[in-house]
């Protein structure tokens, strides 16, 4: 049996959510009076260094349902950036607790078992061996994952997510700006699940999830899909 998502709690979650949703909200403004005056709406990547993922992309949303990716800006920004980066380097602990099949163990073994299985993978990768093949449990490498597009949903009041998955992507993710009381939670497979401000949930592009209407206004979350990269391929986390 494994899981079918993992949620991770942000460090400091209050301060950097008051700068990412009066930045998101700053943005949003501006481009639905753009939209408005009919003006070219801006598009800047998110640079996002060494080390850290390759191409990052925030687009903000603001539409009717069902949601579109059609409005779209994009700035510097270090602080998305900084929870970028934050949500790459879990993205290998997500992998493990999306796909372990000892669920049903003692916690100290689900614990051995995890440290010998990181500790293998990055001895082999150094070594350059980094010879997987099948994926399954571990017949893959925890450090060729990485961000390759996000964007950001500011939820007006009425506004939700239809069913829908992320396929082809192998991995999604979903951090939570914002979840004023009285917004709805997420719907996984059918199965609701709460999600707090200050953490991310990760998934299976695979699976199916989808966000009732909200009742309120600035329900706020940052998306994004997640790659593998093939072997003898620069690494998306480089290893210490």
């Amino acid at each position: 049996m494994n899981k079918n998502y993992c949620l991770f709690n942000h460090p400091n979650k209050h301060k950097v959510n008051r700068i990412l949703f009066k930045e998101i909200k700053k943005n949003v403004t501006r481009v639905l009076e753009q939209e408005k005056n009919d003006e070219k709406i801006d598009r800047t990547t998110y640079d996002i260094p060494e080390p850290g993922t390759v191409v990052n992309q925030i687009s903000i949303e603001k539409s009717e349902q069902p949601l579109t990716f059609g409005y779209i800006h994009k700035s510097h920004s270090k602080e998305i950036n900084d929870l970028l980066n934050w949500v790459q380097s879990l993205i290998p602990n997500a992998c493990w607790e999306l796909t372990t099949k000892d669920l049903d163990k003692p916690k100290e073994t689900q614990k051995q078992n995890k440290k010998d299985a990181f500790e293998h993978v990055k001895e082999e990768t150094k070594k350059g061996v980094d010879d997987y093949y099948g994926g399954d449990h571990v017949g893959y490498n925890f450090y060729r994952f990485g961000i390759e597009e996000c964007w950001t949903i500011l939820f007006a009041k009425g506004e939700g997510v239809p069913i829908h998955n992320h396929f082809p992507y192998p991995l999604t993710f979903c951090y939570y700006v914002k979840k004023p009381k009285d917004s709805p939670n997420v719907f996984v497979e059918g199965k609701e699940i709460e999600v707090r401000a200050g953490q991310v949930m990760f998934l299976l592009g695979n699976q199916e999830h989808s966000v009732p209407p909200c009742l309120v206004k600035d329900r706020c979350v940052i998306v994004g899909n997640i790659l593998y990269k093939p072997r003898n391929s620069k690494l998306f986390i480089p290893l210490s």
